[in-house]
C-alpha cells in the first residue's frame, strides 16, 4: 500500500507515497570506507562536502587530518567552495589550499547549507553525477518504482509522490534551487510520470530548515503562503 492518507474534515483528500533520493553507491562508500573520525571535525564551523577523484585509492587515515586543516583555513578566509583543479583564481594566482587538496586526491570542496557544523560528507566522482537533467531523471526513476503503491489509492483524490533528497544527493540541490528561482519558466524537460501519480513534491534540507518544492517547475512553497502554495493539512 501507499504510505498515508491526508484527511481534511473527515474525508481523504490526498494519498501520499514517500520515497528518498539517495545515492546508494555513495552510501555504501560511507559505510565501507569512512569512520566517524573522518566525518567529524570539531574545529569546523560549517558542514562540508568533500569530493575525491578516486576515493577507493585514498588512505583516509593519512589524508583526512590535512583535509580538515585545509577546510578550517578556508573557513577562516570566508571561502565556501573551491574547485581544486581550477588553474587560477580571478587575480591570477593559485590558492595554496587548491594545491594542497589537489595533492590529496580531491576534486572539490564546498559548504553544504543546512548540514551540521563539523560534519564532512565524503564522496567520490564515480558515486554521483551532476547534470541539468539529474533531478528529473532521479524523480522519474523513483516514480516508476512507486507507481504500484499509488495505483492502490482512490483515483478521485490527489495522488502525491513525496521525494526527500538526503545528503548523499546534495548535488541535486543546486538544480532544485536554480529551477525554483528560474524567472524564465519551467525546466527544459518535463517529468514523465505514471498516470497514477498526480503530483510530485520534493523536500530537502535547505538553509538550515526544511524546504518543499512542487512540480511542475519545482516552485517553492511553505505552509500558509497562499492558496495552492501550502502542504496539505
Amino acid at each position: 500500500m501507499y504510505d498515508l492518507d491526508v484527511i481534511r474534515d473527515g474525508e481523504v483528500v490526498a494519498s501520499v507515497e514517500v520515497t528518498i533520493l539517495a545515492d546508494e553507491a555513495m552510501r555504501r562508500t560511507w559505510n565501507e570506507k569512512t569512520l566517524a573520525r573522518h566525518r567529524r571535525a570539531a574545529s569546523l564551523q560549517r558542514g562540508w562536502s568533500v569530493t575525491f577523484s578516486q576515493m577507493e585509492d585514498v588512505k583516509l587515515n593519512d589524508v583526512m587530518p590535512e583535509v580538515h586543516a585545509q577546510l578550517v583555513a578556508l573557513e577562516a578566509e570566508g571561502i565556501h567552495s573551491l574547485d581544486v583543479f581550477r588553474s587560477q583564481d580571478h587575480h591570477g594566482s593559485v590558492h595554496p589550499s587548491r594545491l594542497a587538496l589537489r595533492q590529496l586526491g580531491l576534486l572539490s570542496v564546498e559548504v553544504v547549507d543546512g548540514l551540521e557544523a563539523g560534519f564532512v560528507v565524503l564522496s567520490s566522482i564515480g558515486a554521483g553525477t551532476r547534470g541539468w537533467d539529474d533531478l528529473e531523471i532521479a524523480l522519474e526513476a523513483r516514480a516508476a518504482a512507486k507507481a504500484e503503491q499509488l495505483a492502490k489509492a482512490d483515483p478521485a483524490v490527489e495522488r502525491i509522490l513525496f521525494a526527500w533528497i538526503d545528503a548523499s544527493r546534495h548535488d541535486l540541490l543546486a538544480q532544485l534551487d536554480r529551477w525554483a528561482g528560474e524567472p524564465f519558466g519551467p525546466p527544459p524537460r518535463t517529468l514523465s510520470l505514471p498516470n497514477v501519480i498526480d503530483t510530485v513534491i520534493v523536500g530537502a534540507l535547505v538553509e538550515g530548515s526544511d524546504g518543499f518544492y512542487r512540480w511542475p517547475g519545482f516552485s517553492p512553497f511553505n505552509s500558509g503562503t497562499g492558496e495552492g502554495a501550502s502542504m496539505p493539512d
